[in-house]
């Protein structure tokens, strides 16, 4: 088993009823009037030396929610659908049509109020990427209800090791060789 870590390319929060958008700060759920979404797009190939997909988990990295006033207050356990688009991401689709993802490959989870970091395993969706059963589009996460906001790093957060990330857990295809060593012979004539 081998595995890779695919840092986020592209990643955003909008809100579903007005024009906001914010890249540093990934904000999903209820806030203030606006129920904010988080786009994500992993530039996931269909490179040669990945096997079978075994394994793929999305790892988002917390941030402090906190007030004006500086006041954290704590999180609160909610639930969260994210779900593979297949539409290309826009910052104003909402203002033409809602964005279109594919409610077969729907997964749910629920926030862990201890942890800094919530991971989702989205191997389904990873698998049909990379079988080329669906085109990679990018995913989007949202609330159902009035769920309360999460708020994550975002693609181009200051700090690197906390940016989105995909890791892909697969098997390696055995006796292909990247380079190979062939005996030969070299011969310099010179010619003056």
């Amino acid at each position: 088993m081998s595995f890779i870590d695919i840092i986020c390319k592209y990643s955003g929060s909008f809100c579903s009823n007005c024009y906001q958008y914010n890249n540093d700060a990934l904000i999903v759920g209820q806030c203030g009037k606006c129920r904010e979404n988080i786009f994500l797009y992993f530039d996931l190939q269909p490179d040669f030396y990945l096997g079978k997909i075994k394994n793929s988990r999305l790892i988002l990295y917390k941030l402090p929610v906190c007030t004006p006033s500086h006041v954290c207050r704590p999180y609160f356990s909610d639930s969260y659908c994210l779900y593979p688009l297949t539409d290309f991401f826009n910052i104003y689709s909402n203002h033409f049509s809602k964005p279109q993802f594919d409610y077969k490959y729907e997964t749910c989870f629920m926030d862990d109020i201890n942890s800094s970091y919530t991971e989702i395993d989205i191997t389904q969706i990873t698998q049909i990427w990379h079988n080329e059963q669906l085109e990679n589009k990018g995913l989007i996460i949202t609330s159902p209800g009035n769920g309360l906001p999460l708020f994550y790093a975002g693609h181009n957060f200051k700090i690197l090791s906390m940016r989105p990330m995909l890791r892909v857990t697969y098997e390696s295809i055995p006796g292909l060789p990247i380079m190979k060593q062939v005996p030969c012979t070299v011969e310099i004539n010179q010619h003056f």
